[in-house]
């Protein structure tokens, strides 16, 4: 990661000094989001980014920074036992490295692969469980929780992530990504040396809670 981080920001520098010009963009789209392989969930994101052509290398290539507004999460269907569903928005700050292949004036191709950063904002948990009353009455109990926090997600994740696409006119865009998350976003309390929380539980067997998140976008350049 940190060697990716250093050739992205020396390009960004060799694209400066040459003085290539920024072009931006704003976008928006689709996502189907997973967390921790819980069960996808859709959702939507938009955002906007600055371009930054690098022909000192080679033409066509160029860098990218952005900022998105997207909404993730998971969700689980256990039928007449209940669900959960997990709202997660998050702020994503993508950095890409890309090429693309002009194969006319109007018609290009583009991939892009690179690090993002992300934050959370807000959101919300709600779940349906079938509870028991003691005397054999069963009904369904809801419950709602911030998403973020001391019993949810943690707020900063890092993780990578690829376009690709085709670009039309130089101006419009349509492309499809895909994000992996590296951080377990799970907050589980500390664990000591015999194998138990601190509090004299047993371990936690909660699944790893990395993202995934499969994007669809349009975008437009100006």
């Amino acid at each position: 990661m940190k060697k990716l981080l250093f050739v992205l920001m020396a390009a960004f520098t060799i694209g400066v000094n040459a003085q290539s010009n920024i072009q931006w963009e704003g976008f928006a789209g689709l996502n189907v989001s997973n967390i921790g392989g819980l069960g996808s969930k859709p959702g939507f994101h938009i955002g906007a980014k600055a371009e930054l052509g690098i022909p000192s290398i080679a033409d066509g290539v160029y860098v990218n920074a952005g900022a998105v507004f997207s909404m993730k999460g998971c969700k689980q269907d256990y039928g007449d036992l209940g669900g959960a569903k997990t709202k997660a928005n998050f702020l994503d700050i993508p950095i890409h490295m890309g090429y693309r292949y002009n194969i006319n004036n109007d018609f290009s191709i583009f991939g892009e692969v690179g690090p993002y950063f992300s934050f959370g904002l807000f959101g919300k948990t709600k779940t349906e469980e079938l509870d028991s009353d003691g005397f054999g009455d069963w009904s369904m109990t809801e419950y709602s929780y911030n998403t973020f926090g001391k019993d949810g997600l943690k707020r900063f994740d890092v993780g990578a992530g690829l376009r690709f696409g085709v670009e039309l006119k130089q101006k419009y865009n349509l492309a499809i990504g895909y994000d992996w998350g590296f951080i377990d976003l799970y907050n589980q309390m500390e664990i000591d040396e015999s194998g138990e929380y601190e509090d004299g539980t047993s371990l936690d067997l909660t699944p790893k809670m990395k993202t995934k998140n499969l994007t669809i976008s349009i975008g437009y350049k100006f």
